[in-house]
């Protein structure tokens, strides 16, 4: 008798729920015949359900959090930085909607809607807060805001709470039908690290380290840029050698930073950024080439 395959699990942050779901794990099914049990929530929902004893294979959350819960440390043997996701805004349809190119744009669009769907409790929306605050229209804007603090703000959208919904581009996809006009203009944009973790256990077991390997591949690198309406303004992709490329208005381009050095690690940071703050860059952008 054949000894019983262990199950591989993934335990992945609803912020990169999308790609994972519905590209990353089909293609990752039909190349090796294996199934794994998903578990979709948010970063500090997953990081309470390992600390009570559940243990995935391989665990997706925000960089250094992980590493920064005490208890965990040991538990998983190797981390990799798979991806950067940037804040965006959605409205319930793109007809009439205003353009978000500039801070200035940024502004007038916040001041002048009847309400804007944010987390107070999320890091896209501490940051947000803290930002509508240093552009000095928090008072304005927080007056009429609706607070979404469990899922997807762009729900607020659907149900006519809002006017705008602001999020992780990645998460504000997940509600079928609404616009994402786009990113917050480059000079105010925040990224958000995610890491793939391999548990110890599973270190030395196929297929979950076909699955860790498997998320760092140009295919996954693929699902997470995902694909924007041509209409929208170039945005950016790191490529191998860290330069940053611009692609031309009128063509599908990146929604995230894609980390493509495949190197391991804790808490694996930009070259251009170091330090406790590292997972997170308020106010700075990338260079872009044309």
């Amino acid at each position: 008798m054949k000894p019983a395959t262990a199950t591989t699990s993934l335990f992945c942050a609803n912020a990169l729920r999308k790609p994972v779901e519905e590209r990353i794990m089909p293609a990752f099914v039909r190349a090796t015949g294996r199934s794994v049990d998903l578990v979709f929530d948010q970063t500090d929902e997953l990081l309470q359900r390992i600390a009570a004893g559940a243990l995935p294979s391989i665990y997706i959350g925000v960089s250094g959090v992980l590493e920064d819960a005490g208890r965990l440390r040991g538990t998983f043997k190797m981390a990799r930085h798979i991806v950067s996701s940037g804040i965006g805004i959605a409205a319930a349809t793109s007809v009439g909607a205003p353009t978000l190119t500039t801070v200035e744009e940024l502004v007038s669009a916040l001041t002048e809607c009847r309400s804007v769907a944010y987390s107070r409790t999320r890091p896209s929306g501490t940051y947000f807060n803290q930002l509508l605050h240093d552009l000095g229209i928090a008072e304005v804007v927080n007056s009429r805001a609706t607070f979404v603090e469990e899922g997807p703000t762009a729900r607020a959208l659907v149900d006519g709470r809002a006017a705008l919904a602001v999020q992780q581009i990645s998460e504000l996809q997940l509600i079928p039908d609404v616009a994402i006009l786009g990113p917050l203009p480059e000079a105010v944009q925040r990224y958000t690290r995610f890491s793939a973790h391999l548990c110890i256990k599973a270190a030395n077991e196929y297929p979950a380290t076909a699955l860790f390997n498997f998320l760092a591949s140009s295919l996954a690198r693929s699902a997470y840029s995902g694909r924007w309406s041509p209409s929208l303004l170039t945005r950016i992709w790191r490529s191998d050698s860290n330069k940053v490329v611009a692609r031309p208005t009128g063509t599908p381009y990146a929604l995230v930073q894609i980390a493509t050095h495949g190197r391991s690690g804790g808490n694996t940071q930009s070259p251009r950024r170091r330090g406790k703050d590292a997972n997170t860059k308020p106010h700075q952008s990338p260079r872009v080439e044309a």
